[in-house]
């Protein structure tokens, strides 16, 4: 159209044009117009396949035209900036660059771009003479050897989506306005048949969208044409629906595929024409449809119904969605919510239940089984609880058919039904579909759930702090049965209640228990016989009990406020104040005292103060007072102690505090340099004013001879009766001339003393052996025994005199050797070495087997010799040992007897001597007590011997101990009788069951009239007095036959047996009269 280089354009620019020219310009606008209408024909009937290669050729065209190197169409890559050429047509002498521009940054041409995107004409023709702006899109031309270009934006809706150019690539060229409209009018049409393309693919591919959506939508579509009541189209879900190919769908009758009535049970047909008018009317329908398919099964639909308006309104298209499965979830939804239903309102009304919160198992129970039967709609449902030993479950209640409460004695026992038990114990309720196929059951199929015919069940377990207690069972009976999880559920949730109904049942127990607790509290608060004070920290009465007021004389009220130290006598405020802060500073810990409480009337209480501090609910630190009124027992202690330090019947201090007072000295005299003085007094005569006067005379004398003694010491001195006529002084911080003096001056006084009894007179005398307390004394036993041998070193010197003792007094080294006795008896009693022997005593008035003896004492020494009793009994009398070989004799007699049963068979007495200091011995009576009742022998055949002499030396102890043990079935003999004076007096009132003759008269009686008078005497005296009699010493035959004579039932003695060990008596089995 335009000629190329500089100068052909300087020249066409600058000179007129001659008329070839012109013709030749005409020629070129002639085939520019027809190129246009040429490519515009060819772009209007161009088919959708073949647009790409027509915009080739048009490019090749316009480019032929225009006399270019390169033509080429661009566009704009979707969703980005990269521009892509998609065609391009080069001249033979210039190389395609159409590969190497793929793709071309957006930002590698900004300023043509920007120009483009302006909607201007990029017009350059040098591209050497481009604006320095555009440096880097001449930089991007020269590298791709573009000289020129020409370039038109292709543009829609604002929006540049591509460009059409032309390129100089040889030399720069001039672009004509001609060229620029070519170009213009080109890039127009191609944008037009591309868009036309794209119409069209876009309506080929909705197409097949909706043919895919028809095909592939989840509802069955159906075209229903009206005029003739047929079926004209259906997609692949209809044939599926109604189980029928589409040639045997397509001109059917519907009416084929529906079922006479709908689930309401309206006619089909009537129903169907009603809908087809209503959507002939415009009205788009919807609804749930029933219909049937091929093999006559109904389906239920839902349905959308409208008429198409391409069919002027003679077709309806349904869309069918097959709800089969909804509805069967809406079924099982709507099953479930009727059941979760009735399931929170059984839990509700037995949450709220008055018998739950009553903890009433016997109502809730029934409640439980009731509602459980009732939603699960089983034959039977039960409780079952462990039993105490947690081995077995018992049926605590069971509704059965018709609801019926039934009783159900099967047991489940825990060893056989482990499995079971097992899963039950998790916590998890077990649900078993079919009792016959579960293995967790087996053990319950044999013998409980066949003979129930029980083929289902739910069990859960009752748990209560986390410990399986029970388990509640809900059984099928007849049938399987698919559990539901809300129906296991609300079996375990029925469980749940009734572990509370147990938690609160035994709640209900406690809160009944701390009621009464609380009542009794209350009671025992108020009235119980102790006084109870609560006292706050400033020391106020905050509370007090009933019994407390009382006793005080005020009422409750009076009391409440006051200050505590106010109620006491003989305290002041400080000290109770710091008794009661001693009980705050040390909470929690028991503060005893003794106090005196004053009444209103003025009278004053002792009491016993036991006081603790204890934290209350606020926080505070109160003190918690009982008070117990020990004013009584205060007299009494008082009493006790004095009885305790001081002898009864003279008030003198007594042996045990003497003792103790003396023991204080001896360890004063070891620490420090000391001087005090043992005076021991033994009465001379006294014995026979007792025997002459009784022994209530011999009392009266004691009481006034302690009432002078006592006038006769100092304030610090300590004046004791240790027993019988015996007395002890201590002269504390005396030397042994003062002591001396004291003394005498007692001694003097008891001589000039003159006692009168019956309107006779006595006079007496006293001995004393008087003991400095050295610390060399040793211990008390030691000082004692110098003092008993200096006493009787006095006695022995004449009576009525002081014998003092010297650590060299010869009198009292003879006196020794019975003192050695002492430690000899105490190694025979810790070693064991006391044997016993026996003596036959037999009975001389007929010949009776029958088997009595007494037992007899032997002290075997170290070296194996036996002592015979006279040698050492003397000694353990004096020195009061005589109590521990007592109980050695009584304790090795029982443990003898007890071991020989047949032995005791054939016995008919055993006599066991004891000494009268044990009948003296406060606790002696009670221990015999104890050994008899805990020793396996009869105490009818045990007959104590005691010796006359020491049994009336304390008439009334000897007395009450011969009435205890005789209530045991023992019997008493009196031992020496005869040897008093007063004999027959005291037999009237000691307890015994036979009198023992003194051997004294009985050994010569056979030469001595008077001895045998006597033993006559004694003899029928004690029958008289229904007392059997036993001669002692009978050593010859003469004297045996002599005591059967005189009437003397039994008799004992060498002339009878001689003693032998009581071993022997194992191969004895009895003796008679002269039994030898």
């Amino acid at each position: 159209m335009t000629e190329r280089g500089s100068d052909s354009s300087a020249v066409g620019g600058a000179s007129s044009i001659d008329e070839e020219g012109a013709s030749t310009l005409a020629d070129e606008r002639s085939d520019f117009l027809r190129l246009i209408a040429d490519l515009a024909s060819r772009f209007i009937s161009v088919q959708a396949s073949d647009v790409g290669a027509e915009i080739d050729r048009a490019l090749s065209d316009i480019a032929a035209l225009a006399d270019v190197d390169r033509a080429y169409l661009i566009q704009c890559e979707d969703g980005s900036a990269a521009l892509r050429c998609t065609h391009e047509w080069s001249a033979e002498q210039v190389r395609p660059t159409r590969q190497r521009l793929q793709p071309v940054p957006g930002d590698s041409f900004r300023w043509i771009s920007a120009e483009l995107d302006a909607g201007r004409i990029v017009n350059v023709g040098d591209v050497q003479q481009m604006p320095a702006e555009a440096a880097r899109d001449r930089q991007v031309l020269e590298k791709h050897q573009v000289r020129a270009v020409l370039i038109c934006p292709l543009i829609v809706n604002g929006q540049r989506i591509g460009s059409v150019g032309f390129d100089m690539a040889r030399w720069p060229r001039h672009w004509s306005t001609d060229l620029e409209l070519l170009l213009s009018l080109t890039g127009k049409m191609i944008l037009g048949v591309l868009k036309r393309q794209e119409m069209d693919q876009s309506l080929i591919a909705s197409r097949q969208r909706y043919e895919d959506l028809i095909e592939n939508s989840a509802e069955a579509i159906i075209v229903l044409d009206v005029a003739t009541n047929r079926i004209v189209d259906g997609n692949g879900n209809t044939t599926r629906l109604f189980g029928v190919d589409r040639d045997e769908l397509t001109g059917v009758n519907p009416e084929r595929f529906l079922p006479p009535r709908q689930p309401d049970g309206s006619d089909s047909r009537r129903r169907a024409r009603e809908i087809v008018r209503r959507c002939l009317d415009g009205e788009r329908v919807v609804l749930d449809w029933t219909f049937r398919d091929q093999l006559g099964r109904e389906i239920p639909c839902e349905v959308r119904a409208v008429s198409l308006p391409v069919s002027d309104g003679q077709r309806i298209r349904l869309s069918v969605l097959d709800v089969s499965d909804r509805k069967k979830v809406e079924r099982e939804q709507m099953n479930y919510l009727r059941r979760t239903r009735e399931q929170h309102l059984r839990l509700g009304q037995l949450a709220t239940s008055r018998a739950l919160a009553d903890g009433d198992l016997t109502a809730i129970y029934e409640e439980v089984t009731a509602a459980i039967q009732m939603v699960l709609r089983v034959e039977r449902v039960g409780v079952w609880l462990f039993n105490s030993a947690h081995d077995a479950l018992y049926c605590a209640c069971l509704r059965g058919f018709r609801g019926q409460v039934e009783a159900d004695p099967f047991l489940i026992g825990t060893e056989a039904n482990r499995g079971y038990l097992t899963g039950l114990q998790s916590g998890r309720a077990v649900a078993v579909e079919c009792t016959e196929r579960d293995a967790r059951v087996e053990g319950l199929r044999e013998d409980y759930l066949r003979p129930r015919g029980v083929t289902a069940m739910v069990d859960a377990p009752i748990r209560v702090s986390g410990r399986m207690v029970g388990i509640v069972c809900a059984e099928k009976v007849n049938g399987e049965r698919a559990w539901q999880l809300d129906e296991v559920g609300f079996v375990g949730a029925m469980a749940d209640q009734l572990a509370q109904a147990l938690i609160n049942a035994e709640r209900a127990e406690a809160a009944a228990a701390l009621r009464q607790s609380e009542q009794r509290y209350r009671a025992l608060y108020d009235d119980n016989p102790s006084m109870f004070f609560t006292i706050d920290e400033a020391g106020f009465i905050q509370s007090v009990n009933r019994f407390a007021a009382r006793t005080l004389g005020f009422g409750v009220e009076d009391l409440v406020g006051l200050p505590f130290d106010v109620l006491h006598e003989g305290e002041s405020a400080t000290d109770v104040d710091e008794n009661l802060q001693e009980c705050v500073a040390s909470p929690g810990r028991v503060h005893r005292w003794d106090s005196r409480l004053r009444r209103q009337d003025g009278g004053v209480i002792w009491v016993r103060v036991s006081a603790r501090a204890q934290v209350d609910a606020a926080g505070a630190l109160p003190v918690l007072v009982v008070c117990e009124d020990i004013t009584e027992a205060r007299k009494l202690s008082e009493e006790l102690s004095y009885q305790a330090s001081h002898d009864a019947l003279t008030g003198l201090f007594n042996r045990r505090e003497f003792e103790q007072r003396l023991r204080a000295l001896l360890e004063q005299v070891r620490d420090r340099d000391a001087e005090h003085v043992l005076c021991y007094l033994d009465l001379d005569q006294f014995k026979v004013i007792n025997d002459t006067c009784g022994h209530m005379a011999g009392d009266e004398l004691l009481r006034q001879l302690s009432t002078m003694l006592r006038e006769k010491i100092g304030e610090n001195d300590l004046l004791a009766r240790l027993g019988g006529d015996e007395f002890g002084v201590l002269l504390e911080n005396r030397d042994e001339a003062s002591a001396y003096a004291v003394a005498d001056d007692m001694r003097r006084a008891i001589g000039d003393f003159h006692f009168s009894w019956g309107g006779r007179s006595f006079g007496l005398g006293v001995s004393i052996g008087l003991v400095p307390i050295l610390r060399t004394a040793g211990t008390l036993h030691d000082i004692m025994s110098v003092a008993d041998t200096a006493c009787y070193a006095a006695k022995d010197q004449g009576r009525n005199r002081i014998h003092v003792y010297r650590e060299d007094d010869a009198e009292l080294a003879r006196r020794h050797g019975e003192m050695e006795w002492v430690s000899g008896i105490r190694e025979a009693l810790s070693e064991n070495r006391f044997r016993l022997y026996y003596q036959p005593i037999v009975p001389l008035q007929n010949d009776t087997a029958e088997l009595h003896y007494e037992l007899l004492l032997r002290m075997e020494g170290e070296s194996g010799m036996l002592t015979m009793p006279t040698a050492f009994l003397p000694a353990a009398e004096r020195f009061n040992l005589i109590p521990g070989v007592d109980r050695w004799v009584v304790d090795q007699a029982l443990s003898w007897l007890e071991a020989r049963p047949a032995h005791m068979d054939m016995l008919t007495t055993c006599a066991i001597n004891l000494s009268g200091l044990s009948l003296g011995e406060e606790d002696f009576l009670g221990w015999i007590l104890s050994r008899l009742d805990a020793a396996r022998v009869d105490p009818r055949k045990i007959c104590f011997e005691v010796m006359e002499t020491a049994a009336i030396r304390n008439l009334s102890v000897a007395t009450d101990f011969m009435r205890r043990l005789r209530r045991l079935g023992c019997r008493f003999a009196l031992d020496d009788f005869g040897s008093g004076l007063s004999s027959f007096g005291y037999l009237k009132n000691l307890p015994v069951d036979s009198i023992k003759i003194d051997g004294v008269f009985v050994k010569d009686m056979v030469s001595d009239p008077v001895n045998r008078a006597l033993v006559k005497s004694i003899n029928e005296i004690g029958h008289v007095m229904e007392k059997r009699t036993v001669a002692e010493f009978v050593e010859s035959e003469a004297l045996r036959r002599a005591l059967t004579d005189i009437g003397v039932d039994y008799g004992q003695g060498f002339g009878i047996a001689m003693p032998r060990p009581v071993n022997d008596l194992d191969h004895q089995t009895g003796w008679v009269s002269g039994t030898r």
